[in-house]
């Protein structure tokens, strides 16, 4: 305890107050309910409330995370797309003009290998 004189029967935790230009400690004004501290300030409390809040941030990270690699699997088929579906039409008229080789089942084999690597995240 960072405070002189603590008062019996309420919370023994010590409680930080902006006051002035540096502020001060002082002992938590709340009655004692479990092991010399109040609900909010019981060792236990406070690692429960630690434990849902390193969840909740772990939670919100990986959302970010989820959320960045879609926009770069977007980003990449937008510009991929147009040139996937020009190679598609040239694949089709050569076979056009060359009825011996089906080009279009190579294209569309080179298509879902790319397709497969869109779904693949850069930073992983």
């Amino acid at each position: 305890m960072d405070f002189d004189n603590p008062r019996e029967g309420y919370c023994k935790q010590s409680v930080y107050a902006a006051s002035g230009n540096w502020g001060h400690s002082y002992q938590c004004s709340r009655k004692t309910k479990l092991d010399g501290y109040c609900k909010q300030h019981h060792p236990d409390t406070v690692a429960a409330r630690d434990v849902a809040t390193k969840a909740r941030w772990a939670d919100e990270r990986k959302a970010a995370k989820d959320s960045h690699i879609a926009e770069e699997r977007f980003e990449r088929e937008r510009i991929l797309r147009p040139i996937l579906d020009d190679l598609k039409e040239l694949a089709a008229e050569y076979a056009v003009s060359q009825p011996c080789r089906n080009p279009v089942d190579i294209v569309d084999a080179i298509i879902e290998l790319v397709r497969e690597g869109l779904e693949v995240p850069i930073d992983s």
